[in-house]
C-alpha cells in the first residue's frame, strides 16, 4: 500500500484502556477494551485510502459503521496516523 499507513502501523498502538489486536481469522484490526464493545477499523479495508470504524457490541450483536476516514497519501505517515487516532477518540466519545 503505497502513501497509506497500514495494519501494521496501527498494532501496537494504545488509548487509554483500549488496545489493539489484529484478528487471526479475518485480519480486521479491532480496538477493545474488556467493556463488551469493539471498534473495528482497518486501514483499506474495502477501498484504498479508507479506514471504516464500526462498533460491534457483544450484548445486542449488531455491528454498524458510524465512520470513514479517508487519508490523503499527500501527507506524512506520523499526519495520517494523527489523523486515525483523532478519529479513533471521536468515535469512543459516542459509545
Amino acid at each position: 500500500m503505497n502513501g497509506y499507513i497500514t495494519k501494521e502501523d496501527i498494532l501496537g498502538l494504545t488509548h487509554d484502556d483500549w488496545k489493539v489486536y489484529e484478528c487471526d481469522m479475518s485480519g480486521t484490526i479491532e480496538w477493545y477494551n474488556g467493556n463488551g464493545i469493539f471498534i473495528y477499523a482497518t486501514p483499506h479495508w474495502e477501498t484504498d485510502g479508507e479506514v471504516p470504524f464500526a462498533i460491534f457490541s457483544e450484548e445486542s450483536g449488531e455491528y454498524e459503521t458510524v465512520k470513514i476516514l479517508t487519508l490523503d497519501p499527500n501527507t506524512s505517515e506520523s499526519e495520517q496516523l494523527n489523523s486515525y487516532m483523532e478519529t479513533l477518540k471521536l468515535v469512543i466519545k459516542v459509545i
